[in-house]
C-alpha cells in the first residue's frame, strides 16, 4: 500500500468525525496495518506463553471476564456484573449473546472449561488461581467462584486470565475478542482480522499483521516496505530513524517491567557453585552501576534504577528503602570472604533484546574479578532454557498493580499441587518467605497486606534469589496518521486506534 493511498484512506474516514473519535466502518473499510515485534507467539494460547511482547497479540484475540481501563479501573468484559454475596464466594453474570470466533456461544460451562485449562500444571496463569477451590454454574448466564478464603483482589486476578475455547489444532485457542486469527506462522507472524460479530463497537483498523523482526536490519527492511507500520519495543537504531521521518512518531512512557538477575538455587544442584553463596550474590548486587545499565537499555536509554524487588508504582514498593549505590571495595570484600578473591568465570544467559545491557553489566562485574560471558539468545530459545534451568540469567518481570500474588508465583517454594511457586525458575525456597507471602495474599485489606509484603521483600532482599536492576521506559513507533490510546501497561489494543487528521499548517509556514 502506498503512503498516499494509506493516508488518503485515513483522511477520508477522519473527515466525517471530530478529531480523536473512533469511527464505525463498514465490514470492508478501514486500514490494514503491520505491527513489528521482537516476539510472536509459538502457540496461540494465552495460558502458556508468559512473554510480555506476545500479550500484544493475545489481548486483541482473547478477553477476560473483567478488564481494566486506561486508568487501571475494573470494567466489565465478558461478565457484565459481579458480586461477593458470601466471604468466599464471587458471582459473575455473563453478557448475553457473546460468541467465540468459531461461532460457538459463550456460556458458564465454556468459562468453567477454560479455567480448567488455565489451571493446569505448567500454565503460567495458574498461580493466580491457586486459592480458587471450585467454579460452579448457577444458571444459563451465571457462575460462581468458591475460594479457600476471602480474596478481595480476586476480580483483579481474573482480569489477567483470558477465556478461550479449543481451536482447530493443538497450537491454537479461539477467543471472543475484537480480532480473530486469519493466518498463523508460529514464532514468525500472525495476521488478525476484525471480528465482524464482535459484541462491542467495530474497530477502525480492519486488519493487523504481527511480524517478528530478528534484528535492526530486518526491522528497517520491514518498516520501509509498509507505511502503516507500528513497531513495538523497537531497537535504538530504529528509534533514531523514526525521529528523522515526518510520517512517524515515537511514543514514550514509563515502563512496567522490572529487569533483574536470577540464579540457580535449586536444592542439591552442583552447578553454579559460586553464585549459590549469598555473599557472592550480595557482591554482584553492590558492584553494579544501575544508572549506566539504564543508559544501555534499548531503545531509549532511559528508565528508573531499582534496588528492591517491587518497582515504583506497584503496591508493595517501599519509598523509604534507601537505594543501593555502587561499592566496589565492599563487593571485593564479600567475594574474598566467600573464597573468591580472584573471581571466577560464569555465563550470563539473556534474550537478544537485553544484549546491550548484559554487555554493560559484564564490564561492570569484571571490575571485581567476575569474568562474565554473555550468551544472547532468541526469545523462544531463551525462555525454553530458563524453564529447564539456567545458572545465571537476566530477564524481565511484569508484576501488575499488586505484587503479592506475582511474588508468590515466582519466589514461593514450588508446589505444583497447591499452585504456589509455579513460575519459580530459581529453585529458591524459604519457609519464612512462604508464610509471609501467603499471609499477604490472604490479608483482607491493603492496610494489613502492606507490612507483610514488605517483611517478605526484606527477607528476599537479604537472600537475593533475584538482584533487581531497573525499570526501562518503553517506546513505540507508529504512523502519525493513526491515533492510538496508550494504556498504562504499554500494550497495544488495536480497538483503541482511530484516524487522525494531519496538523493544521502553522501560520506563515513555508514562506
Amino acid at each position: 500500500m502506498s503512503t498516499s493511498r494509506a493516508c488518503g484512506m485515513l483522511m477520508a474516514a477522519s473527515a466525517l468525525l471530530p478529531a480523536g473519535v473512533a469511527c464505525r466502518p463498514a465490514p470492508d473499510e478501514g486500514p490494514a496495518v503491520q505491527v513489528l515485534t521482537p516476539a510472536v507467539p509459538t502457540r496461540l494460547d494465552p495460558y502458556r506463553d508468559p512473554r510480555f511482547a506476545c500479550e500484544n497479540v493475545f489481548l486483541n484475540v482473547f478477553e477476560p471476564l473483567v478488564d481494566t481501563d486506561s486508568e487501571d479501573r475494573l470494567v466489565p468484559a465478558l461478565a457484565e456484573s459481579w458480586g461477593n454475596p458470601e466471604p468466599n464466594v464471587y458471582v459473575f453474570r455473563l453478557r448475553e449473546g457473546v460468541r467465540f470466533h468459531d461461532g460457538a456461544p459463550l456460556g458458564p460451562q465454556a468459562v468453567v472449561e477454560a479455567f480448567g485449562r488455565a489451571r493446569r500444571e505448567g500454565h503460567f496463569v495458574a498461580g493466580g488461581l491457586a486459592d480458587v477451590l471450585a467454579i460452579e454454574v448457577r444458571d444459563a448466564r451465571t457462575l460462581a467462584f468458591r475460594t479457600a478464603r476471602p480474596m478481595p483482589d480476586l476480580v483483579f486476578a481474573l482480569a489477567n486470565v483470558a477465556v478461550t475455547r479449543p481451536g482447530p489444532d493443538p497450537v491454537r485457542q479461539v477467543g471472543t475478542g475484537p480480532y480473530e486469527v486469519e493466518e498463523f506462522d508460529p514464532g514468525e507472524s500472525v495476521r488478525l482480522r476484525r471480528f465482524e460479530r464482535y459484541r462491542g463497537a467495530r474497530p477502525f483498523v480492519r486488519e493487523a499483521s504481527f511480524r517478528r523482526f530478528a534484528d535492526l536490519a530486518a526491522a528497517r527492511r520491514m518498516l520501509s516496505a509498509e507505511p502503516l507500520t507500528l513497531v513495538l519495543d523497537p531497537p535504538r537504531g530504529l528509534v533514531d530513524d523514526a525521529r528523522g521521518r515526518p510520517d512517524l512518531e515515537v511514543a514514550r512512557q514509563p515502563g512496567t517491567t522490572l529487569v533483574y538477575l536470577a540464579f540457580d538455587l535449586r536444592p542439591g544442584s552442583t552447578r553454579n557453585r559460586p553464585l549459590r553463596d549469598r555473599r557472592v550474590r550480595a557482591a554482584v548486587h553492590v558492584a553494579l552501576d544501575r544508572e549506566a545499565l539504564v543508559a544501555a537499555a534499548a531503545p531509549l536509554g532511559s528508565g528508573a534504577p531499582v534496588s528492591q524487588l517491587v518497582p515504583p508504582g506497584v503496591f508493595g514498593f517501599d519509598p523509604d528503602r534507601p537505594p543501593v549505590t555502587r561499592d566496589l571495595p565492599r563487593a571485593r570484600a564479600l567475594l574474598a570472604a566467600a573464597g573468591y578473591a580472584a573471581g571466577f568465570e560464569v555465563q550470563l544467559d539473556t534474550s537478544l533484546s537485553y544484549e546491550p545491557v548484559a554487555a554493560t553489566l559484564a564490564s561492570q562485574l569484571a571490575e571485581v574479578g567476575l569474568r562474565v560471558r554473555v550468551n544472547p539468545m532468541p526469545s523462544d530459545d531463551f525462555v525454553a532454557l530458563i524453564e529447564g534451568g539456567s545458572d545465571f540469567y537476566m530477564y524481565g518481570w511484569v508484576s501488575g498493580l499488586e505484587s503479592a500474588k506475582s511474588l508468590r508465583s515466582f519466589l514461593h517454594s514450588k508446589d505444583a499441587a497447591s499452585g504456589r511457586g509455579l513460575r519459580n525458575r530459581t529453585g529458591y525456597s524459604d519457609p519464612e518467605v512462604d508464610a509471609l507471602l501467603e499471609a499477604a495474599v490472604g490479608a483482607p485489606s491493603s492496610h494489613e497486606r502492606l507490612p507483610l509484603l514488605r517483611r517478605a521483600t526484606d527477607r528476599l532482599m537479604h537472600d537475593l534469589p533475584w538482584v533487581p536492576l531497573f525499570v526501562p521506559d518503553t517506546a513505540r513507533i507508529h504512523p502519525r496518521a493513526l491515533g492510538i490510546r496508550i494504556h498504562s501497561d504499554g500494550l497495544l489494543r488495536l480497538a483503541d486506534c482511530w484516524p487522525r487528521r494531519p496538523s493544521s499548517p502553522t501560520p506563515g509556514a513555508g514562506r
